[in-house]
């Protein structure tokens, strides 16, 4: 896994943007990148990296639809805390 360098800082901050802009609603990958005011297949992969280890670290949610070849994310929604 890459170092989180001075740009990965900047697009994870530019995702949680453009996720908490979409609200509840789920997003796809390319959507994500165009918001993020990118384009073109280089782009589009390190907005993948991005999303993915958001997910990974529990800040993002992937939804995986059957028979899709996209993905679509947003915003985790936070644990419960029980008492």
């Amino acid at each position: 896994m890459s170092a989180l360098t001075a740009r990965n800082v900047h697009l994870t901050d530019q995702v949680l943007a453009v996720l908490a802009d979409s609200g509840p609603l789920p997003i796809s990958t390319r959507q994500v990148t165009k918001a993020a005011g990118l384009e073109g297949a280089y782009h589009e992969a390190e907005i993948w990296r991005v999303l993915d280890r958001l997910a990974r670290r529990g800040e993002a949610e992937r939804i995986v639809l059957p028979d899709m070849c996209c993905r679509y994310w947003r915003i985790a929604e936070p644990a419960a805390v029980t008492t």
